[in-house]
C-alpha cells in the first residue's frame, strides 16, 4: 500500500493563489480545496525526480486529443492480415516522432520505468518467435508494440504537467457525458445507435441482460470495456476534473460516471468503481491522520488474514464469489485462475505464445484476467517487467514532495484511479482500444516525478519595514 502514500495531499482549507509562471496555470485563480495539506519535505531526494528539461507540451496536448478521439470510432479497415482501426493508425504515425523525443530527453530522460516497458515488449516479441514461425506473429508482434508500448508512449509524451493531465481527464469525462443517451437507449432496447450508424464499425455483441437492463457496449469492443472506461474517471474526475470547484464533484462528476459504469453491468467494471470509491472515503474520514495509508495497507493485511482464517475457502476465491453478479460468473473467473497458474508454472519462461491455453473441455478459451493472460502468452519475465514498471510509477508518483497543489491533485486522482484499474485487471482482458487507453493512463502519470511537476519550495516572502523596525 505503499504506493497510495501522500496520494490526496491536496489544497488548504483557506484556497491557494495560484500563479500563472507555471505552464497552463490560471493566472491568480482562486483555488479552495476541502482538507488540509501534509507538510511536504523541503528537499527533493535525488533518487525522487529526474533532473530534466520541460517538454513542450501545450503542442504534444493536441496529439492527446487527437489519440484519444481515434478511439471513438471503432471502424475496421483491412490491409492484407492488418487489422486497421482509426487509433492503430495514429499510433503507427506517431510511434517514431516520440520514440525519437523520448531517447533525445525532451521528456525527463530515459528512465528504468521506460527500460521496463521496452523490455516487456521485446520479450513479448521472443516469446512469439519461440512459440510460432516469425512469418505468422509479425503483425501480431507490430500491434502488440502499437497497443502496449506505443500508447504508453502517448500517455508518457503527450503528458507532461497538471495542466495536461487536467485537459485529458476533462475531455475523457466529455466522452463519457457523450456516451450516456447512447447508453441508456442500449441498456433499455439492447440497440446500440453508434455502431450502426458507423460503417465497417466493429461487432455489436449481445452480452445479455443483468437485472432487468441490457449491457450497455456503445463504442468499445465490450460492455465491460466500457465499463472499466467510465469507472477509472471516479478518481481522476474526483481530484482532477475542475480542483478549484469541489461542489461539482457530488453533483455532476460522481453520478454521471457511476450511472455510466452501473449501465455496462459489469463486475470488473463495478470492482473497479467500489475500489476507487473506498479509497476516496478513507481518505475523506482519515484526512487530519498522517499515517492513514500505513493503517489502510495493515488493515488490509488483517482483513485478508481474518478472511483466509473465517472462510472455507481462500480469500481470492472468497473475495471473486462475493462480488461477482452470478455464482458461475465467479465460478469461471476461480477457475481461470487456477489453470490459467498452471500454464504459466508449465511454460514460465516464455510462455504459450498466441497458442490455446490448457484447460478442462468444458471451459471456453476467454480469459477474464489481464495479468494473468500476460503471464500467459509472454511468460513470467514478460509480467514481471511489466509489474515492475507499474509499481516504480505508482511509488515514485506518490512518494514525491509535490508543491504545487494541482499537481498533488493530479497526483490524487491518478493513483486512486489506478488501483481501480489494477484490481479490475484480476477480473477483465483489456484488449484492443482498451488496452492502447489503459496503456496510455500508466504512461499519463510518469510526469509527475520525472520533471513535469513543481518540487520547488516556495521561496519565503521577504518582511516588509515595519515587521523588520520591530524585529529590530
Amino acid at each position: 500500500m505503499t504506493a497510495y502514500t501522500r496520494q490526496t495531499d491536496l489544497i488548504p482549507r483557506g484556497g491557494i493563489r495560484a500563479s500563472n509562471t507555471r505552464r497552463g496555470r490560471v493566472a491568480k485563480a482562486d483555488v479552495p480545496a476541502p482538507s488540509p495539506v501534509e507538510e511536504q519535505p523541503k528537499s527533493l531526494p535525488a533518487e525522487a525526480v529526474e533532473a530534466a528539461p520541460k517538454a513542450d507540451s501545450e503542442g504534444m496536448r493536441l496529439v492527446v486529443i487527437l489519440f484519444i478521439a481515434s478511439l471513438l470510432f471503432p471502424m475496421v479497415t483491412k490491409v492484407g492480415p492488418l487489422v486497421l482501426f482509426p487509433y492503430r493508425v495514429f499510433l503507427v504515425v506517431m510511434f517514431i516522432p516520440l520514440f525519437i523525443r523520448l531517447v533525445s530527453r525532451r521528456a525527463g530522460g530515459i528512465l528504468l520505468i521506460d527500460w521496463c516497458m521496452m523490455a516487456s515488449t521485446l520479450w513479448a516479441g521472443i516469446a512469439l518467435a519461440t512459440n510460432h514461425p516469425v512469418g505468422q506473429i509479425i503483425d501480431t508482434f507490430g500491434i502488440y508494440t502499437l497497443e502496449f508500448f506505443g500508447a504508453y508512449l502517448i500517455g508518457r509524451i503527450g503528458v507532461r504537467s497538471a495542466a495536461d493531465f487536467m485537459a485529458m481527464v476533462r475531455l475523457a469525462f466529455i466522452v463519457i457525458v457523450f456516451l450516456v443517451p447512447f447508453a441508456v437507449i442500449e441498456a433499455l432496447t439492447n440497440k446500440n445507435i453508434l455502431l450502426d450508424l458507423m460503417p465497417s464499425s466493429i461487432k455489436d455483441t449481445n452480452q445479455g441482460v443483468r437485472l432487468g437492463f441490457n449491457r450497455a457496449q456503445t463504442i468499445f469492443a465490450h460492455s465491460i470495456h466500457y465499463g472499466v472506461f467510465c469507472s477509472l474517471l471516479l478518481g481522476v474526475t474526483w481530484y482532477a476534473f475542475h480542483p478549484e470547484k469541489p461542489i461539482l464533484r457530488i453533483v455532476l462528476t460522481f453520478p454521471i460516471v457511476a450511472f455510466s459504469t452501473f449501465l455496462s453491468l459489469a463486475t470488473g467494471a463495478l470492482i473497479a468503481f467500489n475500489v476507487q470509491f473506498l479509497l476516496i472515503l478513507w481518505e475523506v474520514i482519515m484526512k487530519p491522520i498522517r499515517q492513514r495509508w500505513v493503517i489502510f495497507g495493515w488493515l488490509s493485511v488483517a482483513g485478508y488474514i481474518f478472511v483466509d482464517i473465517m472462510a472455507t475457502k481462500s480469500p481470492f476465491h472468497t473475495i471473486v464469489a462475493k462480488l461477482a453478479f452470478s455464482q458461475t460468473s465467479a465460478y469461471n473467473r476461480i477457475l481461470i485462475f487456477d489453470h490459467g497458474m498452471k500454464n504459466i508454472m508449465a511454460n514460465p519462461w516464455l510462455g504459450l505464445g498466441m497458442n490455446d491455453w490448457v484447460r478442462p473441455s468444458f471451459m471456453s478459451s476467454s480469459t477474464d484476467n489481464f495479468w494473468l493472460l500476460i503471464a500467459m502468452r509472454y511468460g513470467i519475465p514478460g509480467f514481471a517487467l511489466f509489474a515492475i514498471a507499474v509499481f516504480l510509477i505508482m511509488r515514485r508518483a506518490s512518494r514525491v514532495p509535490l508543491t504545487d497543489p494541482l499537481d498533488r491533485a493530479c497526483r490524487a486522482g491518478f493513483l486512486t484511479a489506478m488501483g481501480g484499474l489494477i484490481i479490475s485487471g484480476g477480473t477483465v482482458d483489456y484488449w484492443k482500444g482498451m488496452l492502447a487507453f489503459m496503456m496510455f493512463f500508466i504512461g499519463s502519470g510518469v510526469w509527475l516525478f520525472s520533471g513535469g511537476a513543481n518540487t520547488t519550495p516556495p521561496a519565503p516572502e521577504e518582511p516588509d519595514e515595519d515587521t523588520l523596525r520591530r524585529q529590530s
